[in-house]
C-alpha cells in the first residue's frame, strides 16, 4: 500500500514503503541534473555566449538563488498541495523550463531560464525529506534518510557522466534535454509510489511567502555578485546589500508578529536541529569544490574528460557514504557516522593541499574521491539527527531549514572565501612573488582555510552528541 501523507512513523520497510523509497530517490535525483551537469560545461557556455570569465558563475548561482528563494514556501506548498500533487507539479515546471534552457539564445536569457528552472527544482528536496522524516522512524529512518540522501546527490554523478558525453558530440546545449527521461520516469514512480494525501487549507502570510524568499535571494545575490563585479564598484551589488539590510530586520518584525507563519522557524531552538543545521551550514561553507575546479582549470592541462570523471567518482563515493551512513545510523552508532565523517572530509583537504601546477589525474580525483564519502555520511547522519526530537507537524519546517543551511553555506563559502583568494593574492603579489606563484600561493590559502574550518566542526558535533535531547 503507497505511503500516504497521514500514514504513522514507519519503524521498518514494507513493499510499500520501499515504492515510495524510489519515487523519492527518482524525483530527488532529477532536481539538480542540471546544475550538476552545467559543472562540466560551463568554460564551453562562456566561451560560446562571449560571456566574461567572472560572470559564467552566475548560470549555477541563479539556480542557487531560485532554490533559496523558494524554498521557505515548501511547508506551505507541502500543506495545499500534498506531497503528490507537489512533486507532480515541480516535475512538469522542471521539464519545461530545462526545456527552455535548451532554446534560449542569450547568457543572461539562460540565467533567467536557469532561475525559473530553480523555482520548480526547489521544493522537490526539502518535501521529500520532511515527508521521509515523517513516514519513518527509528532504525528504519537512518536507512531513509540514506536513500533520501543518495538520491539528492546521484544527480552529481549521472549529470556529468551524460554530460561528458552529450557535450562532446551534439553540443553544450544538449546538456538540457538529460532530465527530460528522468523526468518521465519520477512521474511514473510519484504516481505508484504516492497517494495524494491530506490537504489543509493552510493560511499564506507575508513573513515566510513573501519577506523570508526576498531576504534569501537578496543574500545570495549579494555574496555571489561581490567578487566578480565589485562590493564597492557595482551599483548591483550596492542596492542588494542595502536591500538586505531593510529586508532582514523587517522579516524578524513581521515573522514576530504572525500567529502561525507558514514557515516556523521556531524549531530552531530545539538543540539538535540547531546543531544540525549550524554543522550542515559549515561544512557546505568550507567545502564548495569551487575552488578545487577553478584551480584545476586554471593552472593546470587536464581535459574535460578528467573533470568529468573526477566529478562522477566523487558523486559514486559520496553515494557510498550515504550508505554507510544508513548502516551506522541503522545501529544508532550516530557518533562513530559524525566523527568518521569529519574525519574522512579532513583527510580530502589534505589532499587538497598538494595540488600543484603539475597535478595528474590520480592527484587531481583521489581527494574528491574521499571527501564524497565523509560528505555522504555527514549530511545522512545530520538528516537523520535532526528530526530524533521534532515533531511530526514541524518535520517540512526543519527540512526546509535543512535545505537553506545548504544552499546558503555553499553560496556563501563561494563568495567569502574567494574574498581570501583575492586577499592572498595581493598579499603575495605586494611581496614580490611572480603571478604564477602568487597564484599558486592563495589558493594555497584558500584550501588551508577549507581544512582549519571543517577542524572546527568537531566542537560543534561533540556538542550535538553529548547534550540532552530536547523537543520541540
Amino acid at each position: 500500500m503507497p505511503v500516504t501523507a497521514t500514514s504513522p512513523p514507519a519503524a521498518a520497510l514494507s513493499s510499500g514503503r520501499i515504492r515510495f523509497l524510489a519515487a523519492v530517490f527518482a524525483v530527488n535525483l532529477l532536481a539538480f541534473l542540471n546544475v550538476s551537469a552545467m559543472f562540466v560545461a560551463m568554460a564551453d557556455i562562456g566561451k560560446a555566449l562571449g560571456t566574461p570569465e567572472a560572470l559564467v558563475p552566475l548560470l549555477p548561482t541563479s539556480l542557487y538563488a531560485a532554490v533559496v528563494c523558494v524554498a521557505p514556501a515548501t511547508p506551505f506548498l507541502l500543506a495545499r498541495l500534498g506531497p503528490r500533487r507537489l512533486l507532480l507539479l515541480a516535475i512538469a515546471g522542471t521539464s519545461a523550463t530545462t526545456a527552455l534552457a535548451f532554446v534560449t539564445p542569450g547568457f543572461w536569457g539562460l540565467v533567467a531560464a536557469l532561475f525559473a528552472h530553480g523555482l520548480f527544482c526547489a521544493p522537490i528536496v526539502p518535501a521529500t525529506q520532511a515527508v521521509t522524516g515523517q513516514r519513518f522512524a527509528g532504525e528504519a529512518r537512518g536507512v531513509a534518510m540514506a536513500v533520501w540522501g543518495a538520491g539528492s546527490y546521484a544527480s552529481w554523478l549521472v549529470g556529468p557522466l551524460l554530460a561528458g558525453v552529450m557535450v562532446g558530440v551534439f553540443g553544450w546545449r544538449s546538456l538540457f534535454l538529460i532530465p527530460l527521461p528522468f523526468a518521465a520516469l519520477s512521474v511514473l514512480l510519484v504516481l505508484w509510489g504516492m497517494e495524494r494525501g491530506a490537504i489543509a487549507r493552510k493560511a499564506a502570510d507575508l513573513a515566510s511567502l513573501g519577506l523570508a524568499p526576498l531576504v534569501m535571494v537578496l543574500l545570495v545575490a549579494t555574496t555571489s555578485l561581490g567578487p566578480g563585479l565589485g562590493w564597492l564598484d557595482s551599483p548591483t551589488v550596492t542596492a542588494c546589500a542595502i536591500a538586505l539590510a531593510i529586508a532582514a530586520p523587517l522579516y524578524v518584525w513581521r515573522y514576530r508578529k504572525t500567529v502561525a507563519p507558514a514557515f516556523h522557524v521556531g524549531c530552531l531552538a530545539d538543540r539538535n536541529v540547531a546543531f544540525a543545521l549550524l554543522i550542515i551550514l559549515l561544512f557546505n561553507f568550507f567545502g564548495t569544490g569551487f575552488f578545487q575546479i577553478e584551480f584545476l582549470g586554471k593552472e593546470t592541462h587536464l581535459s574535460a574528460e578528467v573533470f568529468g570523471l573526477r566529478s562522477s567518482i566523487g558523486a559514486a563515493t559520496l553515494l557510498l557514504g550515504f550508505a554507510v551512513s544508513g548502516w551506522l545510523t541503522r545501529g544508532a552508532r550516530f557518533a562513530a557516522c559524525l566523527y568518521g565523517g569529519l574525519a574522512v572530509t579532513l583527510v580530502s583537504k589534505v589532499g587538497f593541499l598538494l595540488y600543484g601546477t603539475h597535478t595528474d589525474a590520480l592527484e587531481a580525483i583521489w581527494p574528491v574521491a574521499v571527501g564524497g564519502v565523509g560528505f555522504g555520511m555527514v549530511t545522512g547522519v545530520l538528516a537523520t539527527l535532526a528530526y530524533r526530537t521534532v515533531a511530526a507537524e514541524h518535520a517540512s519546517h526543519v527540512a526546509t531549514a535543512f535545505i537553506l543551511a545548504t544552499y546558503l553555506g555553499a553560496s556563501l563559502g563561494a563568495g567569502v572565501l574567494d574574498e581570501v583568494l583575492v586577499a592572498a593574492d595581493l598579499v603575495d603579489l605586494a611581496e614580490g612573488m611572480s603571478a604564477a606563484a602568487a597564484t599558486l600561493s592563495s589558493f594555497e590559502a584558500e584550501f588551508w582555510v577549507e581544512l582549519f574550518g571543517t577542524a572546527l566542526l568537531l566542537l560543534p558535533a561533540a556538542l550535538m552528541l553529548r547534550g540532552k535531547p530536547a523537543t520541540c
